[in-house]
């Protein structure tokens, strides 16, 4: 998979609610059914403490899908001490430490409704899976694969596999664009794309992301590929990212361009061609033939090329060699951002 395939944007815009689908036990995202809640005897006369425990838990559920994880979070710990016995209450405590990546609690949280569950769950093992893996414990991280029988090499320490490639939305909660990236595991992949320098992501970044597919693209053979949501940076890359603004009279000064950097080794791409501003509806489902896909016929001379370098004197040395007439560099760009700060509020992991 070539990551100079097209890469995508997402701008916020009201297409109704987005709710969750139907249970998947196979990854992390759903939430449970609320029977949880039911008296071990039904004849029983409701006491004020169980109507107590009925609004704890409909305040629980309500700021989750509202996307207000600290308020949630507070009554999960709520519903976990009233019944400590109630696995769905530990899982559910886990998912919403999860989306705000605390990831000890949601460890011992999944942990206790792995014990808890009357029969093996995938679901509680995924996101145990994710927090181990976020805290570097490979142990438990291999013991969660291997009991949802995932193809894990042998080993003690840190996963190093192939697992293809996949398509990564940075920052769900943000602007949310999409990149390649390789997967080294379950739920780690390394970026293949330049990601913009606004995003606060680099090239060659590791990725931990979500167990749950959100959406698809489609690449050039026409075969599918699940996005994934990126949770936070596992491992930050050495290499900067430098946005050189370039005139280029024609599509071959581009490629030139391009392939002075390959064969210095730099990761290169020509973002004024192969970025897409799409919907939100479109970013988490399959991009429609619409509106996404116009544009101008017309050779725009003058281009925004993202490169992924150790230092600006690779870059320069690349482009006095690229250099000639009619190719002109117009200026060289080097901004650090930070990763944009999560808010609650926005339901960004469905």
């Amino acid at each position: 998979m070539s990551p100079q395939a097209t890469r995508t944007l997402a701008f916020r815009r009201c297409w109704g609610a987005f709710r969750y689908a139907a249970f998947t036990p196979a990854y992390a995202n759903c939430r449970v059914l609320k029977g949880s809640l039911k008296t071990p005897n039904k004849e029983k006369t409701m006491s004020s403490n169980f109507r107590q425990l009925k609004k704890i838990h409909q305040k629980a559920y309500a700021a989750f899908d509202a996307g207000q994880l600290a308020t949630a979070t507070i009554y999960f710990q709520k519903l976990c001490r009233y019944r400590p016995d109630v696995a769905d209450f530990h899982y559910m405590r886990g998912l919403v430490a999860k989306n705000r990546m605390d990831w000890q609690t949601s460890l011992s949280a999944n942990l206790r409704a792995i014990e808890l569950a009357d029969k093996f769950d995938e679901a509680h093992h995924w996101n145990a899976a994710i927090a181990a893996t976020a805290l570097h414990d490979w142990t438990t991280a291999r013991q969660m694969w291997s009991a949802c029988e995932l193809p894990i090499p042998e080993g003690t320490d840190e996963i190093m596999a192939n697992f293809g490639i996949t398509i990564i939305r940075l920052n769900a909660w943000d602007w949310g664009e999409t990149v390649y990236a390789r997967r080294i595991d379950p739920v780690r992949a390394v970026i293949l794309n330049v990601p913009f320098p606004e995003s606060g992501w680099r090239c060659g970044d590791i990725v931990l992301h979500d167990g749950a597919p959100t959406g698809s693209r489609t690449d050039e053979n026409g075969n599918e590929i699940s996005v994934f949501n990126a949770l936070e940076r596992w491992q930050t890359s050495p290499k900067q990212t430098f946005t050189v603004f370039a005139q280029c009279e024609s599509a071959d000064d581009v490629r030139a361009l391009l392939d002075c950097c390959h064969q210095h080794n730099l990761d290169a791409e020509d973002w004024t061609e192969n970025t897409r501003i799409i919907c939100l509806q479109c970013s988490y489902g399959r991009v429609h033939k619409h509106h996404h896909n116009h544009k101008s016929a017309d050779w725009q001379c003058e281009r925004n090329i993202g490169i992924a370098a150790n230092s600006l004197a690779e870059i320069e040395k690349v482009l006095n060699e690229w250099q000639e007439q009619n190719r002109k560099v117009l200026e060289i760009c080097q901004q650090d951002y930070p990763i944009p700060t999560r808010k609650d509020g926005l339901v960004w992991w469905v």
